[in-house]
């Protein structure tokens, strides 16, 4: 549980090869380390403390969920109830930026 793990809506504008490209540049100037890319949204993965300076907020942490009658559980991670603000160099090009909360095992 060392990096936050975020996800990135792009714009419609920007949900080009060429606008992937350049909001994955511009992540990476956000120490925000892009991890996987798709047509309309990028996931990361950001320190905590790159995650308080770009974002301006602490990430929330969860603990682990032990298995119940339903599932096996979830690991210990990070959640936010809302959308993150978008930094001013995504401002136009991210339309919304989450955190990624852990998986369910089921």
């Amino acid at each position: 549980m060392t990096e936050v793990p975020i996800a990135i809506t792009l714009a419609p504008a920007h949900r080009t090869p060429a606008g992937v490209s350049a909001a994955s540049k511009l992540l990476e100037e956000l120490d925000i380390h892009v991890t996987v890319v798709g047509a309309a949204t990028i996931s990361a993965r950001v320190d905590p403390g790159a995650f308080k300076a770009v974002f301006g907020v602490e990430p929330q942490t969860m603990p682990a969920r032990p298995p119940s009658g339903r599932d096996f559980g979830a690991p210990a991670g990070f959640a936010s109830e809302v959308d993150l603000r978008i930094p001013p160099k995504l401002q136009g090009i991210a339309e919304r930026i989450n955190v990624q909360a852990p998986a369910t095992r089921v």
